[in-house]
């Protein structure tokens, strides 16, 4: 009865040893191996390697990080709190060097005709595996996302292992603002983005395209006018060192044919109205003051309609 229960029920050393050529096998399959090492994207042509971390720099020595901002258009200028919102698409591009890339997998992703170095669109929610930078927008007010059905926002990559993300976006930024001359006034508004972080040891920002004034629509009374970040505004100076920044200066020009024909040319006639006081006898003192009580209540009315 003994030997019985024991060909039934194995000592339990036993069972181990002839379990071990078992796992022994499966942890030498190259293809199971690969599946617990490896994050893997578009018919695994785009790889992130296990000891991939997001939490550590794509380049150690020096990260350059390219940004975009395409404007649409410039929906709102606020003189009350001397901000500017735009309504652009937020395009960031770096390269990630530590991304496994099959070239042979990687143009089969391709459409015919396509450069080789194009760009390939992937599943937005890939880019919670990446390394991402911690962009920071100066004297920003408010980052709002658009969304339609879901966030208007997309991931692409090609084969150098370079990274672009694209958001739609309403952004909000402040623009110191001096009414001195109004309305002869120009306002010069800097639109700069750069690392929380990082400073420029670190992490350098480049222009990745500045946008084209002509594209933008805008109904504000302003003539608008984008150029380069001069070279002193390409860094900034904080408490842990210096950053680097990328953007754009914004000119602001108010037209002054508005204001001519609404404000300057009606006060104009009014004064010249005035002038018919004069031809009143001075002995008619209630038609004098009326003529003036009122020319001076209209003026009024217009300069508070401004």
């Amino acid at each position: 009865m003994e030997i019985f229960k024991h060909r039934l029920f194995p000592r339990p050393h036993l069972l181990y040893l002839c379990l071990i050529p078992i796992l022994s096998a499966n942890q030498d399959n190259p293809k199971n191996a690969k599946a617990q090492s490896t994050i893997c994207a578009k018919g695994n042509s785009i790889c992130i390697p296990k000891d991939y971390s997001k939490f550590d720099l794509p380049n150690e020595t020096k990260t350059v990080v390219n940004v975009g901002i395409d404007i649409k258009d410039i929906p709102k200028i606020s003189d009350k709190d001397f901000s500017v919102t735009l309504n652009a698409f937020f395009v960031v591009r770096w390269k990630e060097g530590r991304l496994m890339i099959d070239q042979d997998k990687m143009e089969n992703n391709l459409a015919p005709g396509d450069d080789e170095n194009a760009w390939i669109p992937v599943d937005v929610s890939f880019i919670k595996e990446f390394w991402l930078p911690d962009t920071e927008i100066l004297n920003l007010k408010e980052f709002k996302t658009l969304h339609v059905l879901s966030k208007l926002e997309g991931l692409w990559l090609n084969k150098n292992k370079e990274i672009m993300y694209a958001v739609a976006t309403r952004i909000t930024f402040i623009c110191p603002m001096t009414f001195n001359s109004f309305p002869l006034d120009v306002q010069v508004c800097l639109f700069q983005v750069g690392s929380f972080n990082y400073d420029n040891t670190k992490m350098v920002f480049v222009d990745e395209f500045i946008a084209d004034q002509s594209q933008i629509r805008s109904v504000l009374d302003y003539s608008i006018q984008i150029r380069e970040l001069p070279q002193t505004q390409q860094n900034y100076e904080a408490l842990t060192g210096n950053y680097s920044v990328a953007g754009f200066e914004l000119t602001l020009k108010r037209k002054i044919s508005h204001y001519i024909i609404t404000c300057y040319l009606p006060s104009g006639m009014f004064v010249l109205v005035s002038w018919i006081s004069f031809l009143i006898p001075p002995d008619i003192v209630p038609g004098r003051m009326t003529l003036l009580i009122t020319v001076f209540l209209v003026l009024v009315n217009i300069f508070n309609t401004i």
